[in-house]
């Protein structure tokens, strides 16, 4: 079987993304990466240089998927994340919109390098922020919550739920 670099590539961004999703930047282990995508440890240094320019482009294609899969992003927020997040990191050029699942992964990627201080900390205003972050936790979260449920249950008083009640003495016990 033939190697393909732009392949090999694509798979290590791909599991990368995946484990920074769970564990955030600070978790992805080279190692753990190479073991997974049964690559050898030395091409990824070879491809990548270092962790930090693999996670750069990690960053760079879940910024690049966001702003294709979210049509109604504003283009100032879009380019904040570009300038943020991407840093002038070379990477392919998809056309095609990406599906639910990749959309939720890139929103988890992209929330836990805000989380990990990745970007040049420029700040955004704060109405830009409440535009910015409500679709990525819905896309990150994958169930909504029911907040009627939620509230009503935050707010029931504790004396009318009925609770089990539970003996610890034994009833046979003879005095």
């Amino acid at each position: 079987m033939p190697r393909n670099p732009e392949v090999t590539q694509q798979r290590l961004i791909d599991t990368a993304a995946e484990i920074m999703a769970t564990v955030g930047i600070a978790g992805l282990r080279v190692d753990q990466l190479a073991e997974r995508t049964r690559v050898n440890k030395r091409m990824i240094y070879h491809y990548f240089a270092n962790k930090e320019g693999l996670a750069r482009r990690v960053l760079a294609e879940q910024v690049h998927c966001l702003c294709i899969g979210l049509p109604n992003l504003e283009e100032d927020l879009a380019s904040f994340l570009r300038r943020e997040l991407m840093a002038d990191v070379g990477i392919s050029e998809r056309s095609a919109v990406p599906g639910t699942e990749q959309m939720r992964l890139a929103a988890k990627v992209v929330l836990r390098g805000f989380m990990d201080g990745y970007g040049s900390g420029r700040r955004l205003p704060e109405a830009q922020w409440r535009t910015l972050f409500p679709p990525l936790l819905r896309l990150a979260v994958h169930e909504t919550l029911d907040l009627d449920a939620e509230s009503k249950r935050s707010f029931t008083p504790k004396s009318t739920e009925q609770k089990p009640r539970y003996q610890l003495r034994p009833g046979f016990r003879r005095e």
